[in-house]
């Protein structure tokens, strides 16, 4: 299991028994990427790795596959909990295949190039964003739910919404959860601000009040949304 966000230089572990190996990788990093990884743990085997490994929160480790006392591959099959990603780093080609199979990042061979090192960074940066969530179309939206969104945007507290648009204050927090659900949020801040995002063209426009309800709950163009 992968992280799915990040924000800030990505914690990274160095795993390889040999102690030059360890530091030309250390170096790398250092010269090429200092913004944008921060090395927090090296180890020169996997049994050391799988012991020290979970209490850093890794992000990311470069895990060589040939080592005493436990190879690279197996460590990975045995780690429990939140697995960090996993750039393999070895002299050799033959394992490449068997490494996608557990999912790794990327494999580099020895000597790493600074090049592919940058790629293999890129990739796991990548993979550590949080997905971006699809913008809302606010055509789909029902009148209803854009005059009580432009009302929330205005700073119209839920009684005040009902009593524009002559609702209950029950139907009013019914449309509120399903805007919550819709927008994937769980405030109404955030609701607000997401509103003004998929509309960025447009000002809020109060409705005018309804002196009755009306059937205005189906896909329709809001006022807000001429021009």
């Amino acid at each position: 299991m992968h992280l799915t966000s990040k924000i800030g230089p990505l914690r990274v572990a160095i795993v390889d028994d040999e102690p030059l190996a360890r530091a030309r990788m250390r170096r790398l990093l250092s010269d090429i990427a200092p913004e944008r990884v921060s090395v927090v743990l090296e180890c020169g085997t996997a049994e050391s790795w799988l012991q020290n490994g979970p209490s850093h929160q890794l992000d990311l480790a470069f895990l060589d596959i040939e080592m005493p006392g436990g190879d690279g591959m197996s460590a990975v099959e045995a780690w429990s909990g939140r697995r960090p990603q996993i750039v393999f780093v070895s002299a050799h080609h033959e394992y490449a295949l068997r490494a996608f199979d557990v999912r790794a990042t990327d494999y580099l061979t020895k000597p790493v190039l600074e090049g592919r090192l940058l790629e293999a960074i890129a990739r796991a940066e990548a993979q550590s964003r949080p997905a971006e969530p699809e913008p809302v179309d606010l055509s789909q939206l029902s009148v209803r739910q854009l005059d009580i969104l432009a009302l929330l945007a205005s700073h119209k507290s839920n009684k005040e919404v009902a009593r524009s648009l002559a609702l209950s204050h029950f139907t009013v927090r019914n449309h509120i959860s399903a805007l919550f659900r819709i927008f994937a949020v769980s405030g109404r801040r955030e609701l607000i601000e997401k509103f003004r995002a998929a509309a960025p063209s447009i000002g809020v426009v109060e409705p005018e009040p309804c002196p009755a309800a009306h059937a205005t709950d189906v896909p329709g163009r809001h006022p807000s949304l001429a021009g």
